[in-house]
């Protein structure tokens, strides 16, 4: 987890900080960012989803379904031609700020279960970190060669 917030600063840190880059395509996103994103973000004007009770039932399946929508036209999508990153270069609160807040929610999630659900979330959790940590360190170099 904390390799991926690493690259996710270094990839704001590429577009010098800005605070707005785009949005992220808001198909199949999960209501509770667009509450979260509508409720103003921050406190104390919005707390975030409860991440307790069934949380974790839906959430994780709202994120992957988001995810899959977000890299469908990039080079992570292996049946996608050329090397389109436009969809996943949204820096800024709108752009991967939002994913990074969804990891968080869910690794929170994961503090009110026990036992094997608790093991086997955390290996569902760690499996989307690993994969959005790819992602971003792949978008990172396609950044830098274009930069460079």
């Amino acid at each position: 987890y904390t390799n991926f917030l690493l690259h996710w600063i270094d990839f704001e840190r590429l577009h010098d900080w800005e605070k707005s880059g785009g949005r992220l395509e808001a198909v199949e996103r999960p209501t509770e960012v667009t509450e979260w994103i509508n409720n103003g973000r921050y406190l104390p004007r919005c707390k975030g989803p409860n991440v307790r009770g069934n949380f974790l039932e839906q959430f994780p399946k709202k994120l992957h379904r988001w995810w899959a929508v977000l890299q469908s036209s990039t080079p992570l999508n292996h049946n996608s031609p050329g090397n389109c990153w436009t969809a996943l270069d949204k820096y800024g609160i709108n752009g991967w700020f939002s994913i990074v807040v969804c990891v968080k929610w869910w690794g929170e999630g994961l503090k009110s279960i026990t036992g094997n659900d608790l093991r086997l979330g955390t290996e569902k959790w760690l499996a989307m970190v690993r994969e959005l940590t790819e992602a971003l360190e792949a978008l990172k170099r396609h950044l830098e060669k274009t930069e460079g």
